[in-house]
């Protein structure tokens, strides 16, 4: 999984998901504009390595929830922790 989602925090589903593409090596570097509600959605880049270990960047968190919150809500929604 290499990819930034953008997913609901009211009711856990993945609203969309933009999967990275290496357009470096045609020579550009893609710039892309994301539409999401501020309110209630997370915005995150997630990697999970060979190895099985999850590592999540948040571009943004509602106000609604803490980082240490929206961490356990984007690993239960990929099945990464029970």
């Amino acid at each position: 999984m290499t990819a930034v989602y953008i997913l609901d925090v009211l009711d856990g589903e993945i609203v969309n998901e933009i999967k990275a593409i290496r357009c470096y090596k045609l020579g550009y570097t893609p710039e892309i504009s994301i539409e999401f509600n501020p309110h209630k959605h997370i915005v995150y880049y997630l990697y999970v390595s060979n190895r099985g270990n999850p590592y999540i960047k948040f571009y943004h968190i509602p106000t609604l929830v803490t980082e240490q919150q929206a961490r356990k809500i984007v690993l239960e929604t990929h099945g990464l922790i029970h």
